[in-house]
């Protein structure tokens, strides 16, 4: 089972429950549920696939779930960066992780455009509440995201989370995880 397919089953059941809130702000598993699939539509346009890496560099916010769940529909890793690294870490965390796309929050577009040259692997990034410079805007300031749902889901793939440390070395993701594998033992 892939990690996104809770959020289906959890819609389908409670679709008018409230599934996040978020400086007053309520969001129910529907609404939850169409964000993701409709960025995770857009990710897919900008060419993220299974086994990708999508970074994140924000504190906890309804983006960022709605960024991890988005991630696991398409079968990519979702990298959550550490806020609080200074820039020769989220250097290497985000060049050790291989990640082609990177969210970043407002209050880290000065950080991450400092150390962007050095980031060849990231060939999108992608403003949280607001734009950076270079940046794509996710633009959706509060309301549901522009653009058709993704179709269907992808079933059977794996999701995972690819944790970047830059302290003791990385951690590598179970073997499972890894590119090329499903999850299953043979």
């Amino acid at each position: 089972m892939n990690t996104a397919e809770f959020l289906g089953i959890t819609t389908a059941i409670a679709p008018d429950k409230p599934a996040m809130l978020f400086e007053g702000k309520r969001l129910t598993y529907t609404q939850v549920a169409e964000r993701v699939n409709r960025l995770a539509n857009a990710l897919a346009g900008l060419g993220v696939g299974k086994g990708d890496r999508v970074a994140i560099l924000q504190v906890n916010c309804p983006e960022f779930v709605e960024a991890y769940f988005a991630t696991a529909k398409l079968g990519a890793v979702f990298v959550p960066l550490n806020f609080r690294a200074k820039e020769d870490e989220l250097r290497y965390m985000i060049t050790n992780s291989e990640s082609k796309v990177c969210f970043v929050g407002d209050r880290y577009f000065k950080l991450v455009d400092s150390i962007r040259p050095a980031l060849a692997s990231v060939k999108h990034f992608v403003g949280i509440w607001g734009k950076g410079p270079g940046m794509l805007d996710m633009g959706w300031g509060g309301k549901t995201p522009p653009g058709p749902p993704l179709a269907g889901g992808v079933g059977g793939l794996r999701a995972g989370f690819f944790m970047p440390w830059s302290g003791r070395g990385p951690c590598v993701a179970p073997r499972r995880l890894r590119p090329g594998r499903t999850g299953r033992r043979s």
